[in-house]
């Protein structure tokens, strides 16, 4: 099989890793148990990481060729295809396996809010309390497309700041020695 040439479908490749990375991030933090909401925090804090290792593999699989446009692109791609990937997987997460937990997370942070006790914090409270007895509470898609780009945003950033990193080591060169 031939290996992705272009940056675009080099990074739809590596999205079929990544956007089951970014679901389970989602899926994590969604649970009620700390321990693996704790390893969801985790694997956003090994994002940056996540993106350089993925990045420099290509760039060593190229020979050391591409440049920083072409690392960046595939950045882009690899967060544009992952991130179609994990809002599919929240919209039918949201939508049909656990309808109600954008409500319960909004009364979990009004109470938390109250618990804190300063006037600044009940005002948000109450806010927030109007909002859900009006009817204001986010919907599905909304958070959906919210962290898309909020996640787009993010890939974008740091594919630009990760391209020219990958790039600083290279191989030394072979010594011409004449025996």
């Amino acid at each position: 099989m031939n290996k992705p040439t272009s940056p675009y479908s080099r990074g739809a490749a590596a999205a079929l890793f990544f956007g089951p990375y970014l679901s389970l991030i989602f899926l994590s933090l969604v649970v009620h148990a700390p321990l693996i909401q704790l390893l969801g925090t985790l694997m956003i804090l090994a994002l940056p990481v996540v993106t350089a290792m993925r990045l420099r593999r290509s760039f060593v699989a190229s020979g050391y060729r591409y440049t920083m446009a072409e690392l960046w692109v595939e950045g882009i791609s690899m967060y544009l295809f992952g991130c179609a990937i994990c809002a599919f997987v929240t919209m039918v997460y949201l939508k049909w396996i656990d309808p109600g937990v954008l409500m319960r997370m909004t009364m979990q942070s009004i109470e938390q809010l109250q618990t804190i006790g300063t006037p600044e914090y009940k005002e948000m409270a109450r806010v927030l309390r109007n909002a859900v007895n009006e009817g204001f509470v986010l919907r599905p898609t909304s958070f959906v497309m919210s962290m898309f780009w909020i996640t787009m945003t993010i890939g974008c950033l740091s594919s630009m700041l990760l391209s020219p990193i990958v790039r600083l080591r290279r191989p030394a060169a072979p010594q011409n020695s004449n025996y």
